[in-house]
């Protein structure tokens, strides 16, 4: 009797371990887990998809980002207002988004509309009104990429990029885009930290119709900090 009942348990403990084998997940399972533990997507892009990026460094005004190379569809717009040019530049994004591409492929919109600014020398915004607009394309198509139709409009490779980033809440006007430029510019001088002075960008994440809550970005370059050489 005995030895039949120790048997038994060691079928069901062979039985057991079998099991253990079976569920235990594969190699490439737990890669998959890795790379999104890795990324969490931040809530202010909403039930969107939006580029990867790392934070560097944190602080209460301003926060240092990198941001993964990845292909990016841009268009121009040049001697327009802001508002008007990013409507014109948005408009014809969208377009290839949903189907004005050699694969007539329709895609998920991406977050956010990146506005690039260029500034004069001193300070403020270029005079020659000259925009480019740009939309992240969605992982599945940074291999294969459906090209645009539009001579308009180009899928441009952006390389790695870091860049200091303030969030500024309302509608990115061309007004509120320059003050919040110059405000993030006076604080990096305040912290004594270096940044590229010809370029900016807003970084627009919600829908015109939201109206409550938005959520916006300036990024100016970051620069590494000159070592000052004492002359001996």
């Amino acid at each position: 009797m005995r030895l039949t009942c120790l048997l038994l348990l060691a079928c069901c403990l062979a039985q057991a371990a079998h099991a253990v084998r079976v569920i235990k997940p594969t190699a490439d399972e737990l890669a998959i887990d890795h790379t999104a533990e890795k990324w969490k997507r931040p809530d202010f892009c909403g039930k969107m998809d939006c580029p990867r990026f790392t934070t560097k460094e944190h602080t209460d005004n301003w926060d240092v980002r990198e941001y993964d190379a990845a292909k990016w569809v841009v268009t121009n717009v040049t001697g327009s207002k802001f508002e008007i040019a990013y409507t014109k530049g948005v408009s014809k994004l969208l377009k290839y988004f949903k189907g004005t591409n050699d694969k007539e492929e329709k895609m998920d919109i991406t977050t956010p509309t990146l506005a690039e600014v260029k500034l004069s020398k001193q300070g403020g915004e270029s005079k020659d009104k000259d925009y480019s607009f740009s939309l992240w394309l969605p992982e599945q198509f940074q291999t294969d990429t459906p090209q645009p139709t539009d001579s308009d409009v180009k899928v441009v490779d952006f390389p790695k990029t870091t860049v200091y980033v303030r969030v500024f809440g309302g509608f990115a006007t061309e007004g509120t885009v320059m003050t919040e430029t110059r405000s993030l510019q006076d604080m990096l001088d305040e912290d004594g930290r270096d940044y590229g002075e010809d370029v900016a960008w807003a970084a627009v994440y919600d829908p015109p119709q939201k109206l409550l809550r938005r959520h916006n970005e300036i990024h100016v370059p970051y620069a590494a900090k000159k070592s000052v050489v004492q002359d001996s």
